[in-house]
């Protein structure tokens, strides 16, 4: 067993007996990023993304927050392989002490976390200091159950008996599930509640010939990426069917398929889940995203 493993399993029986429910709320009514109210160590209170798509560290912590915090990391130690969309190189990320993470009332034990400047645009973006992100390598011990209605997070143990499969990429840990656009398919989707709206692989989109709506820009870790607006008649995709779904069509699926090491058409984001709930039971791959 790593240290690594050793430190997570550490942290584990914490949430053996009842569930943890902590409330969420949005960065923005327009980026409807989860946010949640954590703290480090001994810190006072702190805003951490919950982010799905994020597979480098339990906790990727802002660098100019790491310094306030005391965390220590050296930028000799960087982290290979991170991906962040966008035309400019990926954040770099650097590994950092193990760090104490508290939910609520809980402290859930040291876990390995990780050093960025990644997060320092979205905290510009929503003017909100965005202090960590927190990632699939802490999620992927438990059922994760996020009522966009009612804006509460679950963590829980307890298996999902109905959904869909899902897989893990092999490169980039992001559940990938397969849906349908129009009845045809099936396409892979990644599920990242880090990602403020569905984007689809320009490519797909054109060879399903959808149409073509007002350019804009997708925002990530590196940077922006041109695109533009499309709509589906219909999208089904975990055990739920949409009409009139709309989409962002991009250009870097290429790469996003190397970084996850298979295959990827579309990544869900938060319109798919609004006013929904997604639930994500990672030990067993399934998922379902139902009605409140």
């Amino acid at each position: 067993m790593s240290r690594f493993s050793l430190l997570l399993y550490l942290a584990l029986p914490l949430l053996a007996q009842a569930p943890l429910v902590v409330p969420f709320r949005f960065a923005t009514p327009e980026l409807p990023l989860v946010l949640i109210d954590i703290r480090i160590n001994a810190s006072s209170p702190l805003i951490a993304i919950l982010d799905t798509g994020q597979g480098v560290a339990p906790i990727l912590v802002n660098q100019a927050q790491a310094r306030d915090l005391g965390v220590s990391f050296r930028e000799s130690d960087r982290i290979a392989g991170s991906f962040g969309i966008g035309s400019g190189p990926a954040p770099a990320i650097y590994r950092a002490q193990p760090l104490t993470l508290r939910l609520g009332s809980i402290a859930l034990g040291e876990m390995e976390s990780g050093v960025s400047t990644a997060l320092e645009p979205i905290s510009r973006a929503i003017g909100q200091p965005i202090a960590a992100n927190i990632g699939y390598a802490f999620l992927k011990y438990y059922t994760l159950r996020l009522n966009y209605g009612t804006r509460t997070m679950t963590l829980s143990k307890q298996a999902l008996t109905k959904g869909q499969a899902f897989i893990i990429g092999p490169k980039k840990p992001l559940a990938i599930v397969e849906g349908r656009i129009n009845g045809l398919g099936p396409y892979r989707f990644a599920v990242d509640t880090g990602a403020t709206n569905s984007v689809l692989s320009r490519t797909l989109a054109e060879r399903l010939m959808l149409p073509r709506g007002v350019p804009i820009p997708v925002m990530g870790a590196a940077g922006s990426v041109n695109a533009y607006m499309t709509t589906v008649q219909v999208l089904e995709v975990g055990g739920r069917r949409f009409s009139d779904f709309s989409f962002a069509a991009g250009d870097f699926f290429d790469r996003l398929t190397q970084a996850v090491g298979s295959n990827v058409d579309g990544v869900l984001g938060a319109n798919a889940f609004q006013n929904l709930v997604l639930t994500i039971d990672y030990p067993n791959q399934r998922l379902s995203i139902t009605n409140p």
